[in-house]
């Protein structure tokens, strides 16, 4: 004998003894699945990386004015000029207001319409209730509040040579005018609502 211990739970020499594999499985090698999977995971990470790194770095793009025509979009750059804006939304407001003061006059006793710092108020009765139009100018829109439906919100749907017309009439402007919500036309929400809170009266 050469000293070197021996026993059951060894069959060999310690400098010849290997551990079983089956007691250590966390010393296997990856299987080919994990492989994938690891592999998977860190090329999806690169990727987001990547794009965080061009979303980043990547030009902001210019700011345009949106037209929603119904569930459609549509860009238009007609009113980017402010100047067009207040000239095409003043003459829509004006054209209303000497409809609806006519209409008020004749018809609503205590009625009353004002306008000032681009804000149309009409008040048609403590029943009948007011209408409110009003310019956004930050938005390019006009904003109407209705006693009758609530709020809208009305993009510019015309082209460059309404926005340049001198068609003054309310079935022209007002029609130029486009409800983001579902695609109705500013003048034919006023004309339904007036007719419906004065059935007596001319139509708007």
């Amino acid at each position: 004998m050469d000293g070197s211990p021996q026993g059951p739970f060894f069959g060999f020499r310690l400098g010849e003894f290997r551990r079983p594999a089956s007691l250590f499985p966390f010393r296997r090698k990856p299987t080919m699945a994990a492989t994938t999977s690891l592999t998977s995971f860190a090329t999806a990470a690169q990727w987001l990386v990547r794009l965080r790194q061009r979303a980043s770095t990547a030009a902001v793009p210019q700011l345009c004015h949106v037209t929603r025509l119904g569930t459609a979009t549509t860009h238009s750059t007609v009113l980017e000029d402010e100047s067009v804006f207040h000239r095409v939304a003043d003459r829509t407001i004006h054209a209303l207001q000497e409809r609806v003061e006519a209409i008020v006059d004749d018809h609503c006793d205590g009625g009353d319409v004002t306008y000032g710092d681009g804000v149309l108020t009409v008040f048609l009765g403590d029943d009948e209730g007011t209408f409110v139009l009003n310019k956004q100018t930050p938005n390019r829109q006009l904003w109407l509040s209705s006693p009758v439906s609530g709020p809208f919100r009305y993009d510019y749907g015309g082209t460059t040579g309404d926005a340049e017309a001198d068609d003054d009439e309310l079935d022209t402007l007002g029609n130029l005018w486009v409800s983001q919500r579902d695609g109705h036309k500013l003048v034919h929400k006023l004309r339904e609502e007036f007719a419906q809170l004065l059935p007596s009266a001319q139509p708007l």
